[in-house]
């Protein structure tokens, strides 16, 4: 009886570790989470079976469909995971209209009004998921400031220069703007000969645009 309590417990513990760890790969980028993954599944099934095994032996002698409880436990987490999945994955397959990046950030703006937007250094991404309300060429997040690249509730549309390839084409941007529709200047540029820091807008380039309104 022990041992058998012993594998239903390392069971829960570990379907539990695992459902965590798929819910935050949808929040944070984990490059080791591929590695996690077979080994926690492989001593999860390990257990679930001892755990099914015994409580079939259990039912054959005594004939108590309670026998069971401890497999249907374990098995409700197991259908959260599929559930989970299906979730986050609808949630970045819809239709989108708008599509901009630059300095590791990744925006995705979908028809229905939500967002996904990927943000950080590379393997370590953090995911945000919310709503917007789009006003002509001004996109309202209902967040204000997400991290040190989306930095305001409000993203202005822009026509400019090629800023990073140094030609003449014209490109469109978003720009964090402030209250007062000023663009934001967070980024880092340097230092001036005064010792004075000097900081110029996050411009994130506009890589796909399904609307009918045009930028500025």
């Amino acid at each position: 009886m022990k041992n058998h309590t012993h594998n239903f417990t390392i069971a829960l513990l570990i379907i539990l570790s695992i459902i965590f760890i798929i819910y935050n790969a949808y929040h944070y980028d984990n490059i080791f989470q591929i590695f996690i993954y077979p080994v926690l599944g492989l001593i999860f099934i390990y257990n679930y079976f001892k755990v099914f095994q015994k409580n079939k032996k259990q039912f054959l002698i005594k004939k108590n469909k309670n026998s069971f409880i401890q497999t249907l436990i374990l098995s409700f987490f197991i259908i959260l995971i599929p559930v989970i999945i299906i979730h986050y994955e609808n949630l970045q397959s819809k239709e989108k209209i708008l599509k901009a990046q630059n300095f590791g950030a990744f925006l995705y703006f979908y028809s229905d009004g939500t967002y996904v937007i990927k943000s950080g250094p590379w393997a370590s991404k953090k995911h945000f998921y919310g709503k917007y309300e789009l006003k002509k060429d001004t996109i309202i997040l209902d967040n204000n400031g997400l991290d040190d690249v989306i930095t305001s509730e409000k993203l202005l549309m822009i026509k400019a220069k090629d800023l990073y390839n140094n030609t003449d084409s014209i490109k469109n941007y978003l720009v964090n703007i402030d209250t007062h529709n000023e663009q934001i200047k967070s980024r880092f540029m340097g230092i001036d000969k005064n010792k004075n820091e000097i900081y110029e807008p996050m411009f994130l380039e506009i890589t796909f645009d399904k609307r009918n309104y045009k930028c500025r």
